[in-house]
């Protein structure tokens, strides 16, 4: 547990409150800024076009999630002049 955090736990213990945890799996879907970086998006394995400018992902969780933003990120970016 981070250092300083301890008070701040047990108050939401106490209270019943728990981390907010959607369960999986975990659609992801992006406008890009045009089809050109869509279609560059597209080649990640699993990648849906939903659209002309528009790909989705189904992810089993959150770090997959942001694998697939980063690889989506820097292809779409490598079809901008």
């Amino acid at each position: 547990m981070p250092e300083g955090t301890a008070p701040l736990q047990s108050a939401c213990e106490k209270s019943g409150l728990a981390p907010f945890r959607p369960a999986p799996p975990h659609r992801l879907e992006i406008e890009l800024a045009n089809a050109a970086c869509a279609d560059a998006a597209e080649l990640v394995p699993g990648t849906t076009r939903l659209d002309g400018v528009t790909v989705g992902y189904e992810a089993p969780d959150a770090a997959a999630m942001i694998r697939i933003i980063q690889a989506w990120t820097i292809l779409a970016a490598s079809t901008l002049v």
